[in-house]
């Protein structure tokens, strides 16, 4: 039986194997964006895995940030999911889309908000992320935290609306 080095690689990039995945690239003729059976990418695992290294050699090598597995969510909902900031930049950087949503209309500010990353909720407003985005049941991020209890999220809510409105006025010219 012959081994399939696509998806050698993608089990190497669920796994964090740098050196794997290094040697891989080094090689080449493999294929960057293979899906699997889910739809998921190597790109999508490094991110959700949170290895920063492999996501950068990925990018690097050309791997495209926009692709959705089979539920609609990128790369950049399970870099979200995981808070992980580093791999949020370089997803971002690399054209990913903010307010990409899956397909029950969740962006991944939402991702980062039900999962409690009150830090990547702060860096994708940063970037510009839609706070008003809401998921098919009408939720946005803010509200999903609030029913969960974060006060973390809360008051970067509030510490947004309060710099959009103060530094949007003319209150902001004084």
């Amino acid at each position: 039986m012959p081994v399939n080095l696509d998806n050698m690689l993608l089990t190497a990039c669920k796994n964090g194997q740098k050196g794997v995945v290094q040697a891989f690239l080094k090689k080449g003729g493999i294929q960057l964006d293979k899906r699997d059976a889910q739809g998921a990418t190597p790109l999508y695992y490094a991110s959700a895995k949170g290895s920063r290294d492999i996501v950068k050699l990925l990018l690097d090598a050309g791997a495209d940030a926009s692709i959705a597995d089979n539920q609609s969510r990128m790369a950049l909902h399970m870099a979200c999911q995981a808070g992980n900031r580093d791999i949020i930049r370089l997803l971002y950087d690399q054209g990913a889309e903010l307010d990409g949503t899956d397909r029950e209309g969740r962006t991944p500010l939402i991702y980062a908000a039900r999962c409690g990353k009150s830090e990547a909720c702060r860096f994708l407003l940063e970037l510009g992320a839609d706070k008003t985005l809401t998921n098919e049941d009408g939720h946005n991020a803010f509200a999903l935290r609030a029913v969960r209890g974060h006060t973390q999220m809360q008051r970067i809510q509030e510490m947004h609306a309060l710099s959009s409105t103060f530094f949007g006025s003319s209150l902001s010219i004084a």
